[in-house]
């Protein structure tokens, strides 16, 4: 194993497939109740950053967009829940987690236009068609 630091665009890679395996973690009911509603606010804010990371080549605007929506659902839902929940009936009736998978069914349509990026190896940052 490498002791080289990770480019800034190979970082910006692993955080963009950890936000993009939260919302697919995030986008059912049963998704969210496996791992209970707050290991998945606190997953996402493990790897959410500030606006100002979020930079092409890495980052399309749409997926920018899409991080923003589900962050702020997610926002929503981790203030109006007070305890844990770990059951999927229970999450679907309320209104904030309905957004919440909302949110993330709507962000993993854009991500999949591209898909996930490699977590070793850097995309070229100025690609030539």
């Amino acid at each position: 194993m490498s002791d080289a630091k990770p480019s800034a665009t190979l970082l910006r890679q692993r955080i963009r497939n950890r936000l993009f395996e939260v919302m697919r973690a995030a986008a059912t009911f049963e998704g969210v109740a496996s791992v209970g509603a707050f290991e998945t606010i606190n997953g996402w804010d493990d790897f959410s950053q500030p606006e100002r990371f979020y930079q092409p080549p890495v980052f399309s605007p749409d997926e920018c967009l899409a991080i923003e929506a589900f962050g702020r659902a997610l926002d929503h839902a981790s203030d109006a829940t007070e305890t844990d929940v770990c059951s999927a009936a229970a999450l679907s009736a309320r209104p904030e987690w309905r957004d919440v998978v909302e949110a993330a069914m709507t962000g993993i349509e854009i991500f999949d236009r591209r898909g996930s990026f490699s977590d070793i190896e850097a995309i070229d940052a100025n690609p030539t068609d």
